[in-house]
């Protein structure tokens, strides 16, 4: 990969050594400029599980991506300033099932500088700006929202979200383990596929901003501010391009594999 055009993508003009100021930094800019987002799922082209094609997409066309994909990428990025890391398998808590997914329904990265530890994901959707250090039971405060990891059982760690350091939700869980990206052959193509996975619904694009995130759908627009949230009901198609262009800078008409 080309590692300053990849850093000209998430317009990160900082320092490229290893250190945790360098991650902290990457990491924020990553989840600023590069949207979570399913149109290749919608459109039914193949999401095939190879970093050089992560790299055209996101960099060369300007596009986002789902987990497989966003984390894929930043891993490599990361390895070519020289950090330590490796994926693991994450199980996505599902609030209707009351229950966790497979261990391999969701990709992040453990990063190691100095022998300290760190979960990196600008994959999930609606999660941390920065890395967190894996340290448990403390709960660290970052844009509005406290984070939590728990050791369970089995060498399980569980992460949750709160805005009240008080009741939490469980976002998901994940060990240790290092796994290969090809170990997510199976669980990427049924997310691409399957009905009752969650993506392939309808159109989803969604971003983090400092204060909130920003997400749109063929039936809305979400803007959230802290608590504040602001929705905008989508009537047309042509309004959803235009939103997707004001947003995100993205067109359909841009990228020929999403011309209808």
């Amino acid at each position: 990969m080309d590692l300053q055009h990849y850093l000209k993508r998430i317009h990160y003009k900082g320092k490229t050594e290893v250190s945790i100021e360098t991650l902290n930094f990457l990491h924020r800019a990553h989840v600023l400029n590069v949207p979570f987002e399913n149109f290749h799922v919608i459109n039914r082209i193949p999401i095939v599980l190879d970093q050089e094609k992560f790299y055209s997409k996101v960099v060369e066309r300007k596009r986002g991506g789902f987990c497989y994909e966003l984390n894929g990428l930043f891993a490599k990025a990361l390895e070519e300033i020289g950090f330590d890391n490796y994926f693991i398998g994450c199980s996505v808590f599902v609030p209707p099932l009351n229950d966790f997914g497979s261990n391999f329904g969701h990709l992040a990265i453990i990063t190691s500088i100095d022998e300290q530890l760190f979960l990196v994901d600008v994959g999930f959707g609606d999660a941390f700006l920065e890395p967190l250090e894996l340290k448990f039971d403390e709960p660290v405060f970052q844009f509005g929202f406290y984070y939590r990891l728990t050791q369970l059982p089995n060498e399980e760690i569980l992460l949750e979200k709160s805005l009240d350091n008080e009741s939490y939700q469980k976002m998901y869980k994940f060990t240790l383990k290092k796994r290969d990206l090809q170990d997510f052959a199976e669980t990427c193509e049924f997310h691409q596929v399957s009905p009752l996975a969650p993506f392939t619904k309808k159109p989803l694009c969604s971003r983090a901003t400092s204060a909130g995130r920003i997400t749109l759908t063929s039936t809305s627009l979400t803007i959230t501010n802290g608590q504040q949230k602001k929705e905008v009901p989508i009537l047309s198609s042509s309004q959803f391009d235009e939103l997707l262009e004001e947003h995100f800078g993205m067109k359909f008409t841009a990228d020929p594999d999403l011309v209808a």
